[in-house]
């Protein structure tokens, strides 16, 4: 493999549906699956989330393990031949476990810090990709993740919603590029904002990209339409 590319998300901004969409791109591995996930307590019919394939849970898992996981996923009718299958794409994007930007409950912000160095060093991590929220679709956003954390209380701001920290420190002292990208822009189909990401990517625009974005929008967002009280 020559690039990888790590997807690092605040919850609830659709990180998990950007890596799999990163992944239909020329050189990538395309074949790996997206799954719907239910968590609106209040309307348990609805997706809200996906799950793919590309997560590693670096505690607990070696890098070349989880890339040969990937390669089987990538091949699901060659899986009864696993030890003659060989990593054929260029690149990779993916997510990390059990925190998507290395923080949680029982992690303070030096042990993320080590985390994620290591999760970089390892996978050997040319970019980072942060989805972000702006203005575009961020009634939409900012309903769904009350509605799926009703024990929680989420910030109107969506600049609290990332660990900036962090990302000062990848950034600063890691050396590693990193990409916010407007995750509103990029399920409305703006051309500009996915330009941003194919550049980084190095990779030819998909012909159906907005198929792509409209079809999660659809699917989760336009089910939390309405306007807030900022």
């Amino acid at each position: 493999m020559k690039e990888t590319f790590c997807v690092i998300f605040s919850n609830g901004l659709s990180g998990t549906w950007l890596t799999w969409f990163i992944n239909q791109h020329k050189g990538f591995p395309d074949r790996l699956e997206l799954d719907p996930a239910y968590s609106d307590p209040e309307h348990p019919e609805r997706i809200t989330d996906y799950s793919t394939q590309p997560n590693w849970w670096y505690d607990d898992q070696l890098w070349k393990n989880f890339i040969i996981y990937c390669e089987r996923m990538d091949h699901p009718n060659e899986r009864e031949n696993e030890p003659d299958i060989r990593w054929g794409s260029e690149k990779l994007a993916f997510k990390v476990q059990p925190y998507h930007e290395f923080y949680g409950p029982d992690m303070n912000f030096e042990q993320a810090k080590v985390a994620c160095k290591f999760v970089l060093d390892q996978s050997k991590c040319q970019q980072i990709i942060v989805p972000v929220c702006d203005k575009v679709l961020y009634n939409e956003i900012y309903n769904r993740l009350v509605a799926i954390r009703p024990n929680i209380t989420v910030d109107k701001d969506p600049k609290k919603w990332y660990n900036s920290v962090l990302y000062d420190y990848i950034q600063q002292e890691l050396k590693v590029p990193l990409l916010g990208l407007d995750i509103g822009k990029i399920l409305s189909g703006n051309d500009s904002e996915y330009h941003r990401l194919i550049e980084v990517l190095d990779v030819p625009k998909l012909n159906n990209w907005k198929d792509l974005a409209s079809e999660c929008r659809k699917q989760i967002y336009d089910n939390y339409k309405g306007s807030i009280t900022l």
